[in-house]
């Protein structure tokens, strides 16, 4: 969906690999920029958008969550059109042809456009990396809010039905009072895997806080919420965890779940909320349960 969504690891690595293109990049435009105000030729300057390091780079990137952002697109358009424009410039020089004063301030520009959006995406990157709880490795509450907000208005422009769903861990406290917090991690971050493999691609879980999770399902109605989260809820119920204390012990956990629908006319805010109370409605009746707010 997002940039936010890509791998903890990779986005590590990602900003890692930007700060090293942004200053090739800075190496490459003096180069280009000596050639014409020192008048000479580099025989081993290659102009084309492929060439450059930040060319080889943009163009081997798999990852998908990356490829599919808007900012990202719109990053490589740009790198491609200060080539171009660096290429015009560059072979009017070689000519001994006067450079306009448009074509310069168009290069000025352009260069200007793409530093801003690998900026941006830098930013972007950074900011998933500070906004990924570390224990489960999913979004905090600040990302996901952030996340689901940009993703629910764009979807509900064309339409289409949202859901949203808080879920909470039954006894938990208890699970921490008699095995120990390091159990207690331990749980947290295998309920977070299995709603994530339980959950489709297109769907977001994030961390609410201590035992509580927050899942956004897009395009999806009542009917099919009740279905996908009713997976979760299946697979986190067959999960057993072993006591190390215990050897012949195992424990199993289960969680509540509060489902309601994310109408345009209503915050995100005020859909937790009712999530939240629906979740309420799953422990009064037994917990280990779906329940919807009507």
């Amino acid at each position: 969906m997002s940039i936010s969504n890509i791998d903890l690891n990779k986005a590590k690595g990602l900003v890692s690999e930007l700060e090293k293109l942004r200053l090739e990049h800075i190496l490459w435009l003096k180069t280009f920029n000596k050639q014409i105000i020192c008048k000479i030729h580099d025989n081993n300057f290659n102009v084309e958008h492929t060439a450059c390091t930040f060319g080889q780079w943009y163009y081997s990137i798999k990852d998908k969550n990356l490829l599919e952002n808007s900012d990202f697109k719109l990053l490589g358009i740009n790198h491609q059109q200060l080539h171009k424009v660096s290429k015009n410039i560059l072979d009017k020089h070689l000519n001994h042809k006067v450079i306009s004063e448009k074509e310069y301030d168009n290069l000025i520009q352009t260069e200007i456009n793409f530093l801003y959006l690998l900026d941006m995406i830098y930013c972007l990157l950074s900011s998933t990396i500070q906004s990924i709880d570390l224990l489960t490795k999913l979004p905090n509450r600040s990302l996901f809010t952030s996340l689901v907000s940009r993703e629910h208005l764009k979807l509900t422009k064309g339409g289409e039905h949202d859901c949203i769903v808080f879920a909470d861990i039954d006894h938990f406290k208890k699970i921490n009072d008699t095995y120990g917090h390091i159990m207690g991690d331990v749980i947290l971050k295998e309920t977070a895997k299995i709603l994530l493999s339980s959950l489709r691609k297109s769907d977001v879980v994030g961390r609410f806080g201590g035992e509580e999770f927050i899942v956004f399902l897009p395009k999806t109605d009542m009917i099919q919420a009740q279905e996908v989260i009713e997976r979760a809820r299946k697979s986190i119920e067959s999960s057993y965890y072993k006591i190390n204390e215990h050897k012949d012990k195992n424990i199993n956990v289960t969680c509540s779940f509060g489902l309601t629908q994310f109408p345009m006319s209503q915050d995100l805010q005020t859909t937790i909320k009712k999530a939240d109370e629906a979740m309420y409605m799953a422990k009064n009746k037994g917990r280990n349960r779906i329940e919807v707010f009507n």
